[in-house]
């Protein structure tokens, strides 16, 4: 396998295998569902980074 492509050569791989997913008519799964309860109890970042300053 040729480890040195473009980004470019890389786009369009990555374009091909998305379009052969979904001509498939697979669909993509979430692994897990969102908690969003964490999200909401998470602090500002600039808060955060005075606790360790």
């Amino acid at each position: 396998m040729d480890n040195f492509k473009s980004k470019k050569e890389l786009k369009e791989e990555l374009e091909r295998a998305r379009r052969y997913f979904i001509s498939q008519g697979r669909r993509v799964q979430k692994l897990a569902p969102l908690n969003e309860n964490a999200v909401a109890g998470a602090k500002p970042r600039k808060q955060r980074l005075k606790m360790f300053a």
